[in-house]
Parts: C-alpha cells; structure tokens; sequence
C-alpha cells in the first residue's frame, strides 16, 4: 500500500531493510547482532556502500538523534568492523 509517505505494509510499518542473522564476536572481544542487508546500505563509519545481501552490524554513533542528543544505531560494515559469527554448535561446525 502507497502512502503519502511511502511504502507501507497492511499494518502501517515498512518493508524490512535488513534481517538479524544472529550474534557475532567482534575485534574488540564484544558480542554485537548482525545482520543481513535487504536492500543497500551507506557504512556510516567509512561511507562505503553495504550491498544487498551483505553483513554488517550496527553500531552507537555519538549525536546523530534528534532527541536530546541521544544516540541512533548506524549500519557499520565488515571492512570498519571485522566479526566472526558465533556457530551453533560446539566446536565451529553449524
């Protein structure tokens, strides 16, 4: 359904830009969620473009909320953020 103000699912909300995949480990020893691009994404650590189907995570960039001061979680890609995905299985193998 087309709205004035896009897109719209039959329950009012959008099309889903990106699925979680599951939790991954990063450089740093943290555990953070991934995901997998549905349609392209800008990183907003290095500007480089996120293609569909690729995994990034999301990370906290410092004022970019409107409310407060606060913080927004920004896609941030695998080059900016190296993960490694946790396996369901012991042992490496899922």
């Amino acid at each position: 359904m087309m709205t004035p103000f896009g897109p719209h699912t039959h329950r009012g909300r959008r099309p889903a830009k990106s699925h979680r995949v599951g939790r991954a480990l990063q450089p740093d020893g943290h555990m953070t969620m991934t995901y997998r691009a549905v349609e392209a994404h800008r990183c907003a650590r290095c500007r480089a473009t996120i293609a569909a189907g690729s995994l990034f995570s999301r990370h906290a960039q410092s004022g970019t909320s409107l409310f407060l001061g606060g913080q927004t979680r920004e896609p941030v890609c695998m080059t900016c953020v190296p993960l490694r995905l946790e396996t369901e299985e012991p042992g490496g193998q899922g």
